[in-house]
């Protein structure tokens, strides 16, 4: 998990730009909990005092001040209740998670990423939710992000926050340039779409006579070759013909299947016609930022445009397609982030109650606003970025928020599969080694990485 790319040419680490999500910046007072006004168990009604640590999902000093205002309004309306807040840099935030929690000084709340949720539960570490409010309520939380923080015994270990997500989007001033072809629907329809949008320095297209492949001025579409950059899309290729990137049991590949070969072969298309992107285009993923925003792809997949994204690039003109298809559906790869409680809390239950205020519709909405990050929750409509004053990015992300209904969450594995994979297939993409040859060595791998890794 190194830096990514987003589209406003920031570096996160995969796991901050994918689940980049933290404390609300909320001003206004939401309802807490019936709990709110009750003395926690052995505090005598006096005020508690809760630690919560958490990666930023903004600027630092905007993070920290949100999140103040945050804590003072639960405060104020939950018996002068304080959480104090500790910001982690991405960089370490899991090695002081590490220690924390193996050496008993974890704080009462911490927000934490997929994979770290799974392995901080599954060591006992963290408490699980509805053992502290047997009637939470979940209503309209997305089932995937509910279902993936569940532990083998069927219990919750953390709270939905928000997610983030890429969205495949389109340059329209080179889609007019092509003469407006139809958009596409399937991933086979988008690798022909792609040809119809790539143009070498002369002008001409794929199938024109005299298309110079190696002299290309705009490309159909980007592919960089960074695996931090492809895993917010790679694997929304495989799920859509019914094939995953690992097997059930987490032991093998997941693509050695019709399906899965399919899906390969249509992604090798696109790069031997000459409409993607050579790989190796840029070694600097923040270069990749600027693909799609000044004309040298047509189509990309990216993180939702910021207004000082378009004021970087103010021609810019990006419509959001609508997620391919395929055989088994549509999908899209998505990061979600929790809101955890530890084990060893001696308060549980204003623990909770602040996971509730901070999970509020009104509190949420207040952070997306200001994050550009999308709802797990579909209580949360589209109208809560009405409040952006910047009209593009306003319409971008309104316009990519239905496309969280076909969000899919990466599996939780003891080893780094993802990074791996997206190497071997690019292998295979970029023409270095044939289908069967990378499958053969993709599945010895991950066998080993996994009996490595105790499974």
């Amino acid at each position: 998990m190194s830096e990514p790319l987003t589209a406003q040419g920031t570096a996160y680490s995969r796991r901050a730009f994918l689940l980049m999500a933290a404390l609300g910046a909320a001003t206004a007072c939401s309802p807490v909990t019936p709990k709110q006004q009750t003395e926690e168990q052995g505090n005598d009604g006096k005020p508690v005092e809760l630690s919560f640590w958490k990666p930023p999902g903004q600027e630092p000093k905007a993070e920290n001040a949100y999140f103040d205002d945050l804590s003072a309004s639960f405060a104020s309306s939950h018996n002068n209740d304080k959480v104090k807040h500790l910001l982690l840099p991405w960089n370490d935030a899991l090695t002081k998670y590490t220690a924390a929690f193996g050496g008993g000084t974890a704080p009462d709340l911490s927000y934490l990423v997929l994979l770290w949720l799974n392995q901080f539960s599954s060591a006992g570490a963290l408490a699980a939710l509805n053992d502290v409010d047997a009637n939470l309520d979940l209503t309209g939380f997305q089932k995937n992000a509910i279902d993936s923080a569940k532990g083998k015994d069927g219990k919750l270990y953390g709270m939905p926050y928000y997610s983030s997500r890429w969205v495949l989007a389109l340059n329209e001033k080179i889609w007019e340039k092509a003469g407006k072809p139809a958009l596409p629907k399937t991933y086979e329809d988008l690798g022909e779409f792609a040809k119809k949008l790539t143009f070498d320095r002369s002008g001409n297209t794929v199938g024109d006579t005299g298309f110079d492949k190696a002299n290309i001025a705009t490309y159909g579409l980007a592919w960089p070759g960074l695996y931090e950059i492809e895993t917010n899309y790679l694997w929304n290729y495989l799920w859509a013909y019914g094939a995953d990137y690992v097997s059930e049991d987490g032991k093998d590949v997941g693509f050695d299947n019709a399906g899965g070969r399919e899906a390969l072969t249509l992604m090798r298309k696109i790069q031997e016609s000459g409409a993607a992107t050579p790989m190796t285009l840029y070694s600097d993923p923040l270069k990749w930022g600027e693909v799609l925003l000044t004309g040298r792809a047509g189509v990309q997949w990216i993180a939702p445009p910021t207004a000082e994204t378009f004021k970087k690039h103010p021609d810019a003109r990006l419509k959001v397609l609508d997620l391919p298809s395929g055989p088994s559906g549509k999908f899209v790869v998505g990061g979600v982030g929790y809101l955890c409680i530890s084990a060893k809390t001696k308060y549980p239950e204003t623990a909770l109650d602040f996971i509730k205020f901070a999970t509020s519709d009104d509190n949420v909405s207040k952070y997306l606003q200001q994050t550009l990050l999308f709802p797990v929750r579909d209580t949360i409509s589209a109208d809560v970025y009405a409040p952006l004053t910047d009209s593009k990015s306003k319409k971008f992300l309104t316009d990519s928020l239905p496309q969280g209904e076909f969000m899919r969450l990466t599996r939780p594995l003891p080893y780094n599969a993802e990074q791996y994979l997206a190497g071997e297939i690019n292998n295979y993409v970029s023409g270095q080694k044939d289908l069967d040859k990378m499958i053969k060595d993709a599945s010895k791998q991950i066998h080993t990485m996994a009996k490595n890794a105790g499974m």
